[in-house]
């Protein structure tokens, strides 16, 4: 996987600096390098990217009126062809945040095989369309700051942090805690959470964890 771009990652160097890591504590590319892994960490742990993109996706006909997509939520589909037919958009309805698309009534006769149903087949449903977060939830975010300042915390041999400044956000590099909004977020993992089976995945900073957990693609429930 190459570098990812500055325009490709969840929060800016300048969230960094306003929770008190100054340039002298962290430079920008040290601090632009700990963005990229917390958002490929974020990522690994939710199973999914968060920015908006393009997509043309090739399934297997299900022979059923609903089709899942793997790739959620949806932001809008382009494009349905079935068995290179081209679907209505007034033939099918899309559930966006559960990702999945029904057809609906019986005027898909022109299918040779069930009518009313995406054809059984091997690839031969072919859905374009945008897809991910027309914003990067908030949760999201969040998570990848504590995710950067832990990162950057774990880098203190590289810093100059005296032990005067170690309990404080003055510098943020080095510290073993940080306060968001009311909440002290603890940057020691607890033990009894690393040996609970719910959190064999894990981002390694449990606020992190806590604040995606909602968003980790193999816990959502789908019901359709």
């Amino acid at each position: 996987m190459g570098k990812r771009e500055v325009s490709d990652t969840y929060i800016t160097i300048q969230d960094i600096r306003d929770r008190g890591v100054t340039e002298e504590a962290a430079g920008d590319d040290a601090v632009e390098s700990a963005i990229e892994r917390a958002c490929l960490v974020t990522d690994s742990y939710c199973g999914r990217n968060f920015l908006q993109r393009e997509e043309t996706y090739h399934l297997d006909g299900t022979g059923r009126r609903l089709l899942l997509l793997d790739d959620r939520p949806i932001i809008e589909i382009e494009r349905i062809a079935a068995d290179d037919l081209e679907l209505n958009p007034e033939d099918y309805r899309v559930y966006r945040d559960e990702g999945y698309i029904k057809l609906v009534g019986y005027t898909l006769d022109l299918f040779t095989r069930l009518a009313g149903v995406f054809p059984l087949g091997e690839q031969n449903i072919e859905i374009k369309g945008k897809f991910g977060f027309q914003a990067v939830p908030p949760e999201v975010k969040e998570a990848c700051i504590l995710l950067v300042l832990d990162i950057l915390k774990n880098r203190a041999s590289e810093a100059d942090v005296s032990k005067s400044s170690s309990s404080s956000t003055e510098n943020a590099v080095g510290i073993r805690s940080v306060k968001v909004g009311d909440i002290a977020v603890q940057f020691e993992y607890p033990n009894m959470v690393t040996k609970t089976s719910a959190f064999a995945r894990t981002t390694g900073v449990y606020e992190a964890d806590r604040l995606l957990l909602k968003y980790r693609k193999d816990l959502e429930a789908v019901v359709i």
